[in-house]
């Protein structure tokens, strides 16, 4: 995709020199027969003045080409960034599920824990006393294996890849007003955890979502959930915060937080 950037590049340079040079220029195979008084021009391509005498042919707008030009190099410089960053996606390794099939965008999973103390998958829940947002915590004994979960990638991709922004959603009946898409709240005054809960938004990457993109990254044989957005040039902020997901626990559950010891995961796709 790159050399084919290049050599476009190239191709249009050399059309727009070509067509620039002859520009103002006469067909010699239109010219007429001269005659000693008159000699044949394309029309307005020689000025006469008042004396009938012919004047000196306008010379080319350079300006006009030179902006052509301009536009042509900047328009090709474009699609050669996206070209490399496009590329460079595409080489990631996919992230694979129980099966060792790669994890699809659209398709349901049960995203399950393998810590011997952590063996459930994921859970919303309320906390300090109000009902909504929910936020996220490991299951219930009853549910072990959580509720399933939708990946996004950034830009749409089919296929679910490491160290790729995505976002993560519920597939569930949402009792709160807020959507069953994951992001990371502030700081909690209480405990000093930054919780991941509900309330996110799927796609529209930029400083207002910044706290909804979530990376899947290798952990030995396995993988872990990290929070490091980098989705957009004005997301990536000095102070942007970076960090393994892992689990904090109170008196009453396991709630899913940025730090602290990394989950560890593995996903299983859903079969009717």
């Amino acid at each position: 995709m790159l050399h084919n950037a290049g050599t476009m590049l190239q191709k249009t340079l050399f059309l727009i020199f070509v067509a620039g040079g002859r520009e103002g220029l006469p067909n010699k195979s239109s010219r007429k027969p001269q005659s000693p008084r008159c000699q044949w021009t394309p029309r307005g391509s020689i000025k006469r003045s008042a004396s009938g005498k012919a004047g000196k042919r306008p010379e080319p707008d350079t300006r006009v080409l030179r902006s052509t030009i301009l536009a042509a190099v900047f328009s090709l410089g474009v699609l050669f960034l996206v070209s490399r960053v496009a590329l460079g996606r595409e080489t990631r390794p996919p992230v694979l599920d129980l099966d060792g099939r790669q994890l699809k965008s659209g398709a349901r999973y049960h995203m399950v824990p393998l810590q011997k103390d952590r063996l459930r998958g994921f859970f919303s829940g309320s906390r300090n006393g109000t009902w909504c947002p929910m936020y996220v915590k490991q299951a219930p004994p009853a549910f072990s294996d959580g509720i399933l979960v939708n990946f996004a990638p950034v830009g749409g991709a089919k296929t679910v890849r490491l160290s790729t922004d995505l976002n993560i959603e519920f597939y569930e009946s949402n009792t709160c007003p807020e959507k069953p898409v994951w992001t990371l709240a502030p700081v909690d005054k209480v405990s000093g955890q930054r919780f991941v809960r509900l309330g996110g938004m799927v796609g529209n990457p930029g400083p207002a979502t910044t706290n909804n993109w979530f990376k899947i990254e290798k952990d030995g044989d396995n993988y872990k959930l990290v929070f490091c957005p980098r989705v957009c040039e004005t997301c990536q902020q000095e102070d942007a915060v970076c960090g393994d997901l892992g689990v904090y626990r109170d008196v009453y559950d396991r709630w899913l937080v940025l730090g602290g010891r990394p989950l560890t995961v593995k996903f299983k796709r859903f079969r009717r």
